[in-house]
């Protein structure tokens, strides 16, 4: 009759925003049982956890915060009484962490070849990636290219950034400058 309940189970991967992990801990006859010491743990990287302040209540009830800093999918894994004799939680609910919004912190513009003969058919290849202020990729971003000097022709990147942030277009140019 115990239960585990994280609500909510979408968060953005910043270190700060929570899911609040509720255990109710009751008997086969439905009784709380109270002054039993519960540890949260979650699968991934980045987790930001903080354990319930002590042990479970008059009425069972123990509570916790999940955050994270990566943005994945997450499972949690509650113990009770951590050590000889502990059990662990049948229910294992699911978080997902996603990406915040892009940071000019974390993003990175890179050329490749950095440097190419001014011929107006060279071509430096231009590779956006796409991060938010956690360095977690941010997808579904549109990445448009600019440039000064001139004589430059730019292609732009076909799509917005995939899965890992990241969106690729080109650059020629018939002018040599920097």
């Amino acid at each position: 009759l115990s239960s585990v309940l994280a609500t909510p189970t979408q968060l953005l991967a910043d270190g700060a925003t929570a899911s609040t992990v509720t255990v109710t801990l009751q008997d086969a006859q439905g009784n709380p049982v109270p002054n039993q010491v519960i540890n949260v743990g979650a699968s991934g990287t980045g987790n930001v956890i903080t354990q319930a302040s002590g042990p479970t209540d008059a009425t069972g009830i123990g509570i916790a915060l999940v955050a994270s800093t990566k943005a994945e999918g997450k499972t949690l894994t509650i113990v009770i009484n951590p050590g000889p004799g502990q059990l662990t939680m049948p229910q294992q609910p699911n978080l997902t962490f996603v990406p915040g919004p892009p940071s000019a912190n974390t993003t990175g513009v890179v050329g490749n070849p950095p440097l190419v003969i001014a011929d107006g058919s060279a071509l430096t290849v231009v590779t956006v990636t796409v991060r938010d202020a956690q360095g977690n990729p941010v997808p579904q971003q549109q990445a448009i290219l600019a440039s000064d000097g001139s004589g430059n022709t730019l292609n732009q990147p076909p799509a917005v950034t995939d899965a890992k942030g990241v969106a690729v277009g080109t650059m020629s140019s018939v002018r040599a400058e920097t």
